[in-house]
């Protein structure tokens, strides 16, 4: 076996491949020659696009995939990493420790329970989308934590305005699709769908004790005493929102409806087994005027 990097020590990227090879943009990079992956983790970086990189309450590194636009997918480097054991790669894990040096934490192993999960972030062009998040476990050596702080001096205004500005685009960005496929649209739609098969729906005005103004349900099928609660984006937060709407709902009607969530597209399969440990249908179009339920 050849050399093999020692936990806590730093040098730049060009120091490390000259080293052990491997690809010098990468965040992932996999050294052929050495049997090695390496992962370059910057948590400053990852904080802009509203990631973590680093230690979970449970000992596991929290590793945020490849990919910068779009939903992460398990290929290339993703793929390398999720299956480095199979082919014998040993994996390190690098933390940048100012603007040209990394620290090595030491030798990780993706974790065999649980190897990664998926969360939302902002991609480099500000839209929301799921990321891959591998969860590490430190083997070999104990790992060693930067000499250095992360956070680089002079750098903390410009990354709150980095921060700032990808938000204000992300927002904007969200209105216009927002415009383009509202809630009050998508209710529309799909209320215009139960018409259709006969169907018939209304909306309720509920006012809980204590409150000053009346809430109003999104749909109420009482054909099928189905309470639906539209939410064109399909992401955890909007889901999440949507499930506690319907609960709080519930309370207040009799006989008490079953729950569904309405969203513009399908969920992450997560999202939808949330829904289903509490018995709550989740409900998107097929693309032709009609509509997929997961309990189908």
């Amino acid at each position: 076996m050849g050399k093999r990097p020692r936990p806590g020590e730093a040098m730049s990227r060009p120091e490390l491949h000259d080293l052990y090879g491997g690809n010098r943009q990468s965040g992932i990079s996999i050294s052929g020659r050495a049997g090695m992956i390496h992962l370059f983790s910057d948590p400053i970086a990852a904080e802009k696009y509203g990631l973590v990189d680093g230690f979970d309450d449970d000992g596991a590194y929290l590793y945020t995939g490849a990919g910068q636009r779009g939903d992460q997918t398990l290929t290339q480097g993703n793929k390398a990493l999720l299956t480095h054991k199979d082919v014998g790669r040993d994996v390190y894990v690098w933390q940048r420790v100012d603007q040209t040096a990394w620290c090595c934490l030491g030798q990780f192993e993706v974790d065999q329970e649980q190897p990664y999960i998926s969360d939302d972030a902002i991609d480099a062009d500000g839209d929301l989308r799921t990321v891959i998040v591998f969860r590490l476990r430190p083997v070999g050596d104990p790992v060693v934590a930067p000499p250095v702080a992360t956070t680089l001096p002079g750098m903390e205004d410009s990354i709150a305005e980095e921060i700032a500005v990808i938000r204000s685009r992300s927002l904007s960005q969200r209105v216009v699709q927002a415009n383009r496929d509202s809630e009050a649209g998508l209710s529309r739609r799909y209320r215009a769908h139960l018409e259709r098969l006969g169907h018939e729906v209304m909306r309720y005005q509920i006012r809980p004790p204590g409150e000053v103004r009346p809430f109003t349900t999104d749909l109420y099928d009482r054909t099928d005493n189905l309470l639906v609660e539209c939410k064109p984006s399909p992401t955890r937060q909007a889901v999440r929102l949507a499930v506690g709407k319907l609960l709080d709902f519930r309370r207040f009607l009799s006989p008490t409806p079953r729950l569904a969530v309405l969203t513009a597209s399908k969920p992450r399969q997560d999202l939808i087994d949330l829904c289903s440990s509490i018995m709550i249908e989740v409900i998107w179009p097929d693309g032709d005027g009609t509509f997929i339920s997961s309990f189908d």
